[in-house]
């Protein structure tokens, strides 16, 4: 059985492999990960994005649209204001951090997550073939904002 540690703090993106003796098989580290933080809401899932009319017509939902161009322009503004190019062809990390109020815990989290690669797709151009993604979640006090964070970076080539 393999462990994994993973530290994201702002200044840099690390992860540690172990096997089962604690022996370290896999570390390496990015400086500065590309880091975004906007409002949750709960139209950002991918389930929420489409919706059908009285008249049996399929149009998109203005508030799924809203989140999403957010993100993204969000996202296209980090990435031009920073030091670091995206590599095709290597492996994209993707972190997703959700801050949220315990209520409506049953809807899928797969959803989101996909939204959100499907906007760092768009944002980065790249594939979304090449994220590997880690996701987590936390539960906030009632007066305290729902969040997502997103931080994207990629191991360098050596």
């Amino acid at each position: 059985m393999l462990l994994a540690t993973f530290n994201l703090q702002p200044s840099i993106a690390e992860a540690t492999t172990y096997d089962e003796t604690g022996r370290v098989l896999f570390r390496w580290s990015a400086p500065q990960p590309i880091t975004v933080t906007v409002p949750y809401d709960g139209s950002a899932s991918k389930n929420r994005r489409l919706g059908v009319s009285r008249a049996g017509r399929i149009y998109r939902q203005k508030a799924t649209a809203k989140w999403g161009e957010t993100l993204f322009w969000l996202l296209k503004d980090a990435i031009s204001n920073s030091q670091v190019a995206f590599d095709p062809y290597c492996k994209t990390w993707v972190s997703i951090l959700l801050i949220k109020v315990e209520k409506g815990i049953r809807k899928a989290a797969v959803n989101l997550v996909d939204e959100i690669c499907d906007i760092a797709k768009q944002a980065l151009g790249i594939d979304d073939a090449w994220f590997s993604v880690i996701c987590d979640w936390q539960f906030a006090d009632s007066d305290q904002a729902e969040t997502v964070t997103v931080r994207l970076w990629q191991k360098p080539l050596r």
